[in-house]
């Protein structure tokens, strides 16, 4: 029978770290949609007025409010009560904020997104933290002793997706070792940022904006391959976890478009 264990604990085991982190992951993507309305704001304050900047952002937001909400409904079923998508919040978002900055400045369209993709790519990498501490997806088990495996509660939705499939017992008070996925996404969103600050003094705005969507896209593609409970699609004769076919292609696309802008003069 279980017994249950301390709650807010990170501690290292034989068999990896142990997160027991109960906070939603609502509340961290409020935590990381304010972050991103603060560097968002002091990104826009050299490039628009407070009003441009306020309905931008306003915009943005509330598309992918919307879109988080609408992506994981498409994509598991459930509406009720509502998941949360980032992959469906930074496309709605993205693409609103695209149209509504070439309608209202569109001589500074590319400056604008170049402008607030290392926010956006900072805050998601936030938001992905939550995912790995209320441990709503888990990573796949690794086949050798992993320094970084995580282990989450018997209480958590991981470890109810490895209980069915026979990879945790029910009276473990923790599951095995598995891939922390979540923080890999979040790590690669973070390198992505800071290589785009790195580099905005040598690309040109579209450059910019274009690298940042990529590397989003790899870096989400690379998480999704170590994901545990990905639904799958053949390929040939090989089955891969759709879920990290669809960002793998994407980043391809965005890789074409980023080497003509590189090419292009600034």
């Amino acid at each position: 029978m279980n017994t249950n264990p301390a709650r807010y604990m990170i501690a290292s085991s034989d068999q990896g770290w142990i997160i027991d982190v109960p906070i939603g992951s609502l509340q961290t993507s409020l935590g990381a949609l304010v972050l991103f309305i603060v560097l968002a704001t002091a990104a826009l304050q050299r490039l628009t007025s407070p009003r441009e900047c306020a309905l931008l952002l306003s915009m943005s937001i509330g598309a992918g409010i919307v879109g988080a909400w609408g992506f994981d409904g498409l994509a598991t079923g459930r509406w009720r009560p509502p998941g949360l998508s980032l992959a469906g919040a930074i496309l709605a978002g993205s693409v609103t904020l695209w149209l509504a900055a070439g309608r209202r400045l569109p001589n500074r369209r590319w400056e604008i997104l170049a402008a607030l993709a290392p926010s956006a790519a900072f805050a998601a990498g936030v938001a992905r933290l939550g995912c790995l501490g209320a441990a709503c997806d888990y990573g796949r088990m690794p086949s050798w002793d992993l320094p970084w495996r995580v282990r989450h509660a018997f209480d958590t939705n991981a470890a109810g997706w490895l209980r069915s499939v026979g990879d945790m017992h029910p009276w473990q008070t923790y599951s095995p070792g598995v891939h922390p996925f979540a923080l890999y996404d979040a790590l690669g969103l973070w390198v992505t940022a800071g290589l785009a600050l790195a580099l905005r003094r040598r690309w040109s705005a579209r450059a910019l904006a274009l690298f940042v969507a990529t590397g989003a896209a790899l870096s989400r593609a690379t998480a999704e391959a170590f994901r545990g409970n990905a639904p799958t699609v053949i390929v040939g004769s090989t089955e891969l976890p759709w879920m990290a076919v669809l960002p793998a292609c994407l980043a391809l696309v965005l890789a074409l478009a980023l080497s003509r802008a590189l090419r292009r003069p600034t």
